[in-house]
């Protein structure tokens, strides 16, 4: 009996309507990377005081992974990662981490959302698996 090859395609789509951008969603749930690109000259801090950082795994909306930000501030050109609790150590002095599960979640289709603190999309990175043998 022979065993069939599988293999896995994976891509990507993102979004943002403003500056900050999600420019990386670790695949493996270790971190996510929020940036802060100043575009057309305009450079501005970004308080994301309330903002929600929400990451949804298989359509699993019962269950979404959900960090809120405090009182942070992302400068100009400047970024932040967000690691999953298992890697705090991992953290720089400038990174965050969010204490509430180990990992951010993996899935085939993983969708990571900004949401400002009026619950309006921001930005968005979307992961799609497909496998086949």
């Amino acid at each position: 009996m022979m065993r069939g090859e599988v293999s896995a395609k994976t891509t990507y789509q993102r979004t943002a309507n403003g500056p900050v951008s999600i420019s990386e969603a670790n695949p493996e749930g270790k971190f996510i990377l929020l940036e802060n690109n100043a575009t057309g000259g305009v450079r501005k801090d970004m308080n994301l005081d309330g903002w929600k950082l929400r990451r949804v795994c298989d359509n699993n909306t019962k269950r979404p992974y959900e960090y809120i930000f405090r009182n942070y501030i992302l400068k100009p050109n400047k970024s932040v990662k967000i690691f999953a609790r298992s890697l705090a150590s991992q953290a720089g002095p400038n990174d965050l981490v969010y204490r509430d599960a180990d990992t951010w979640g993996t899935g085939a289709e993983v969708a990571t959302t900004l949401l400002n603190e009026k619950g309006e999309e921001k930005a968005s990175h979307i992961q799609k698996t497909n496998y086949s043998q």
